[in-house]
């Protein structure tokens, strides 16, 4: 069920969470201080928080920043950043439909984790592999990861972590539809991220929605649906609001009312278009086809039909350079990593020159003297 939507909804909205400025201004600002002097680690983060505002407007442009991350830590030897890095490239190669490379390094940064010894740290990418591997349909490791993580979460009463694993496991019943276990996890995960003082994460609401839809019981899906996309207009999430639109649409059809949900289709499309979403038009286009269908407008139907095959072609493609743009971004940063390790083996033999050379001189000083 729209995977890929879930994944990008998840990364987004968990940053949204965190960010209160325009990430156009924060972007500038943060370009800026690049300019100036500043301690390596300094510039590390800066590097960091660019990549991150980066997945709020153009994921694809969050790779050289933290290209540059990772390699300052691997220059500085500091795990933690590293960790931090790795995370951060795993999210940019599942944006970027590299599943395969984006698990390699999310195993790296667990990896850190258990040599560091951080229970949080550990939790963190049990949840993330648990995400990974819904989308990825391999529904048996995914579970197991989310229980890994529970377990610990649970243990060290992080409730930042726990909400996220209870909409992980939500997530695993609505995919085997269990709709009553969705239902539990979900609303577990709302309350839990709702003592944390914040806004409501319209990404669970909206899931609860989806399993309100799924269950047939519309009133309750529509009422959920309306309250995510009054969240995300308050954030102004463009992308996020033409996928509201898109599940709105799909309840006003599973409803039969088709003119609804010709009317929100039509909304989550233009919004889609003017964004150059193809993947979200081809969704539009399947429910365009359906509810013309409904309405025995067949001349409209067939339209939609032949619009869908044409973008999903183009949907194709953009998938194949999505891939092809991700092992380039591996390419890249292993070269960079080859470069920096003989910058390092470089820099290991002039220590020894110079300490074989410094022997050799105070030698030939004793030798002297002894004459």
């Amino acid at each position: 069920m729209k995977k890929t939507i879930i994944i990008f909804l998840l990364i987004t909205n968990t940053l949204l969470a965190f960010s209160s400025k325009d990430p156009h201004e924060l972007i500038d600002s943060l370009q800026a201080l690049l300019e100036e002097e500043m301690d390596v680690l300094e510039r590390a983060d800066i590097h960091y928080e660019i990549a991150q505002e980066m997945f709020l407007l153009k994921p694809e442009n969050a790779y050289a920043h933290i290209s540059e991350f990772i390699r300052i830590a691997r220059a500085q030897d500091n795990d933690l950043y590293l960790y931090d890095g790795y995370i951060a490239l795993s999210d940019f190669l599942s944006l970027m439909n590299d599943y395969q490379s984006s698990l390699e390094h999310l195993y790296k940064a667990y990896n850190i984790a258990e040599k560091q010894n951080d229970k949080s740290m550990v939790s963190y990418c049990h949840s993330r592999l648990s995400e990974l591997f819904y989308f990825t349909d391999d529904l048996d490791k995914s579970i197991e990861h989310a229980r890994l993580a529970l377990a610990i979460n649970y243990k060290e009463k992080d409730t930042i972590q726990l909400t996220y694993d209870f909409h992980n496991i939500a997530m695993w019943h609505l995919e085997l539809d269990n709709y009553d276990s969705a239902l539990y996890y979900l609303r577990k995960a709302i309350t839990y991220y709702h003592h944390l003082g914040r806004e409501p994460n319209p990404v669970f609401i909206s899931h609860l929605g989806q399993t309100f839809s799924y269950m047939n019981e519309f009133d309750s899906a529509l009422y959920y649906h309306f309250k995510a996309l009054e969240l995300d207009q308050k954030n102004s999430s463009e992308y996020e609001i033409s996928i509201d639109e898109n599940y709105i649409g799909n309840t006003y059809l599973r409803k039969k009312e088709y003119n609804k949900a010709i009317e929100y289709a039509n909304a989550s499309l233009q919004r889609a278009t003017d964004m150059d979403l193809v993947d979200v038009m081809v969704f539009n286009y399947d429910l365009l086809l359906e509810a013309y269908e409904g309405k025995r407008d067949f001349e409209k139907a067939l339209r939609f039909a032949q619009l869908r095959n044409d973008f999903s072609d183009t949907l194709r493609d953009k998938n194949k350079e999505s891939i092809i743009q991700g092992l380039n971004a591996r390419f890249n940063f292993n070269q960079q990593q080859q470069k920096l390790q003989v910058q390092e083996a470089e820099n290991t033999l002039l220590r020894k020159q110079k300490t074989l050379l410094l022997f050799i001189t105070i030698l030939s000083l004793l030798l002297i003297i002894s004459l």
